[in-house]
């Protein structure tokens, strides 16, 4: 079994013109930003998943509290920033 390092860096590309306005461009870029701040639970995840990969319902089940967990811990961070980022004004 072979496993890849996880990544250092990083390129993240948004299309303004896909957001309603610099306040959604920002946003986006946050989120994007925090899914770096978990990236070693993403390839934890990875990990476990190639182990489970032949057990199809703890595959399934593991992958869907996966997923669910990194995306609650992103909207955590955010409402941490966005709440940090009012007191600051």
């Amino acid at each position: 079994m072979t496993f890849v390092y996880p990544y250092r860096y990083a390129k993240i590309r948004i299309d303004p013109a896909q957001h309603d306005d610099e306040a959604d461009v920002v946003h986006s870029l946050r989120h994007e930003l925090c899914h770096l701040v978990l990236a070693p639970f993403d390839h934890a995840i990875k990990v476990v998943e190639r182990i489970l990969e032949d057990d199809g319902t703890a595959g399934r089940a593991f992958d869907e509290a996966a997923r669910f967990v990194v995306e609650e811990c992103i909207i955590n961070i955010e409402r941490i920033l966005s709440e940090q980022e009012g007191n600051s004004q």
